[in-house]
């Protein structure tokens, strides 16, 4: 059994299932390392914050 099918129809058919799930793939993984990269650098002041203030503590016993 053959189909025949318009190569028109298949060049301008942009809109398919594998487009969405790679859209949807790209914005995840975006989402993904930009929250990482959020709480990277939360983590990174916190523990700048912190160890300023340890220091700061330590200037002042002396």
């Amino acid at each position: 059994m053959t189909y025949d099918v318009d190569p028109v129809d298949v060049q301008y058919q942009t809109l398919t299932t594998w487009n969405v799930a790679g859209a949807f793939i790209v914005t995840a993984v975006f989402t993904g390392i930009s929250l990482f990269l959020l709480l990277v650098e939360y983590v990174w002041h916190k523990w700048g914050n912190n160890k300023d203030k340890d220091e700061c503590k330590n200037n002042n016993d002396k």
